[in-house]
């Protein structure tokens, strides 16, 4: 059975989607999330990356139209592009019949069924501080971390 999978993307997976299998073209009308910058990452040292954010304003995420139509592997292919091991906790979904526990699935839900998509799928990992799993980072945090770095030309 065919099904039509969308991707949401926000943040470098628009620019650099690597072996992501998506078809070309993002497209610009995807749903309103709370994405802020709010994840220290483990992959890339001093990176900040943007995430679903529960109390973040709300903005506009790009979707694109998956070249797969097998959702579990869809779900591996977008991890093994954000470089995630659980599957289940940092990869949301939504599907007809059901969806994952992640903040916002059934926003992603409501938008896929106006676009009449069977499923959805988008990196979902969670706020946090560096080398701290439990706390979203506050702005002053982010800001000063950033400015932290060392400066490049």
């Amino acid at each position: 059975m065919n099904i039509t999978i969308a991707c949401l993307g926000w943040g470098s997976l628009v620019w650099d989607t690597r072996s992501l299998p998506i078809h070309r073209e993002w497209f610009r009308d995807g749903p309103l999330l709370p994405v802020e910058f709010a994840h220290f990452s483990d992959n890339c040292q001093g990176r900040v990356t943007l995430v679903i954010t529960p109390d973040s304003p709300r903005v506009r995420v790009l979707w694109a139209l998956m070249s797969l139509a097998d959702l579990d592997l869809a779900k591996k292919k977008l991890a093994d592009r954000e470089r995630v091991k659980d599957i289940d906790k940092s990869i949301g979904y939504w599907k007809k019949d059901g969806h994952s526990h992640t903040p916002e699935a059934d926003t992603v839900g409501a938008w896929a069924s106006l676009h009449m998509l069977d499923a959805v799928i988008w990196t979902a990992l969670p706020p946090r501080k560096a080398l701290n799993l439990d706390s979203a980072p506050d702005i002053n945090e982010v800001l000063n971390h950033l400015r932290s770095l060392p400066f490049e030309r």
